[in-house]
């Protein structure tokens, strides 16, 4: 028979791993990205279209 001991300490740390694991460090962008994503997202706008982020 197996059993599944869970210790509150092994709960808190696998909840970190999960978070840890997941977590997405935001992009660093230069002037240059800044200003295309601002151009299509104003090419959009003007033309009614959908964008995805």
């Amino acid at each position: 028979m197996a059993s599944s001991l869970n210790l509150p300490e092994h709960k808190a740390f696998q909840k970190q791993m999960n978070e840890a694991y997941f977590r997405q460090e935001k992009p660093i962008l230069d002037d240059y990205q800044k200003e295309e994503y601002e151009n299509q997202i104003h090419y959009s706008m003007e033309y009614h279209l959908p964008i995805k982020f």
